[in-house]
């Protein structure tokens, strides 16, 4: 499988997090970001000590190859990695120290790349060393390009307490990982959902709508729930008889994201809307035209009253367009967004059990 570094990068460093909050990778960054500031905070302490381990991993490699014997692990635990004042500091205790600030919060990235690995072996896919080197190099020189040369590259990394071969070792690490996310990726593309999904998003039909919603808490009383209900139905007639629904949103909507725009959430493919709001796909791409939804819509998070403003019909057929959105989607680079749905459709597809001590 042919390296693909702007690719894997995508599901290396932008899949941090998407639908479940699902976190892929952990992998400090280095690059200056346009008007912002890095944080020095925990975070970047979080990232720095994971990417010192990382290296760490990486120089004990050999090691690890060395030691066959039955004490191999227990002998590698006692590697000496700093001394203070002749005081040795061990592998096992820097490991031990990392399990208990970062362990648990690191447990769901170990999760989607072992879930990740666990796919590949069972569709049969594999990285061999030298792509995962060559990926790593590849990516190394573009970041050197992006800071500016390796000089400077060099510069912001020491101030991680890193060098450019560290780095690389990060790289290198991450690199199997991330192939295969961009490979199961581009196979679930090129599939017939994959490409009704993408003729979907370019083609589909599309409707642009506004909605209120009266939340309710989770594990809600019949009374609250009830309450909720009868405020928005009271909404919706005021509507019909001739209220500013833009106003209604504004005012008494709880999702105040939309509130501040009159309760618009824009114009969305049907797919787009599931993403955001589920339960208000059918009765919004139901209606027949323009107009208010007749009824108030129980959702996960209470109840919405419906304002379809446009309703846009699909454009060219699917099959007129299957052949070349699929030779388009077989060297397109898979997004960020693609990647996560894969990690999403493999936690749902594998029964996972978390026995934190």
């Amino acid at each position: 499988m042919p390296p693909r570094a702007s690719g894997a990068r995508a599901a290396l460093l932008a899949v941090l997090a998407g639908v479940g909050g699902l976190v892929l990778f952990a992998l400090p960054s280095v690059l200056p970001r346009a008007g912002t500031a890095r944080a020095q905070d925990g975070g970047d302490q979080a990232a720095a000590l994971a990417a010192r381990v990382a290296a760490l991993e990486a120089e004990n490699a050999a090691l690890r190859a060395r030691l066959a014997t039955d004490g191999a692990d227990r002998e590698l635990d006692r590697a000496i990695i700093a001394t203070i004042d002749g005081e040795p500091l061990t592998r096992r205790d820097l490991s031990e120290a990392c399990l208990r600030a970062y362990g648990r919060a690191y447990l769901e990235t170990f999760l989607n790349e072992a879930l990740v690995r666990q796919e590949a072996r069972r569709v049969g896919l594999e990285v061999t060393s030298d792509e995962a080197d060559r990926w790593a190099s590849a990516e190394l020189d573009r970041y050197a390009a992006a800071a500016g040369g390796e000089d400077r590259l060099a510069e912001q990394l020491a101030r991680q307490s890193l060098d450019l071969p560290g780095y690389r070792a990060i790289l290198r690490n991450n690199a199997e990982v991330a192939l295969l996310v961009i490979e199961l990726t581009r196979r679930r593309r090129s599939s017939e959902e994959g490409l009704r999904q993408a003729w979907d998003d370019r083609y589909g039909p599309k409707i642009e709508l506004r909605h209120a919603l009266w939340a309710v808490p989770d594990g809600a009383s019949k009374d609250e729930l009830r309450r909720a209900e009868e405020r928005a139905k009271a909404a919706l007639d005021k509507v019909r008889l001739g209220a500013d629904f833009g106003k209604i949103a504004e005012g008494e909507s709880a999702d105040r994201a939309s509130a501040k725009r009159l309760g618009l959430i824009g114009t969305v493919t049907r797919r787009q809307l599931e993403g955001a709001w589920p339960a208000l796909v059918e009765p919004a791409f139901a209606s027949s035209g323009a107009g208010l939804v007749p009824n108030v819509v129980r959702g996960a998070r209470g109840f919405h009253i419906v304002q379809v403003l446009k309703k846009i019909p699909a454009g060219k057929p699917f099959e007129e367009v299957r052949a070349a959105l699929a030779a388009e989607l077989a060297t397109a680079e898979p997004t960020a967004a693609e990647t996560n749905e894969v990690l999403v459709e493999l936690r749902g597809r594998y029964t996972i059990e978390r026995r934190w001590p």
